[in-house]
């Protein structure tokens, strides 16, 4: 029996540029080759240098995703 992987989905990275010496992805896309469906996806903003407060990365509000 011979097999043939067929992906059903892709995304490809079609803008990358360098932010505050980061290697960034800009804009992707993502394909889903059964429905014919995709999305595009742009990021702009990008802000490296932003205060997080430590908080947000507690394991309560990662498992919520919060």
């Amino acid at each position: 029996m011979t097999r043939t992987a067929i992906w059903a989905r892709t995304v490809t990275i079609e803008g990358v540029e360098i932010i505050d010496g980061f290697i960034t992805t800009t804009q992707l896309l993502a394909e889903n080759h059964k429905t014919g469906h995709s999305s595009r996806i742009s990021f702009s903003g990008t802000d490296y240098e932003a205060d997080v407060p430590e908080s947000l990365f507690s394991q309560a509000r990662l498992r919520r995703g919060l």
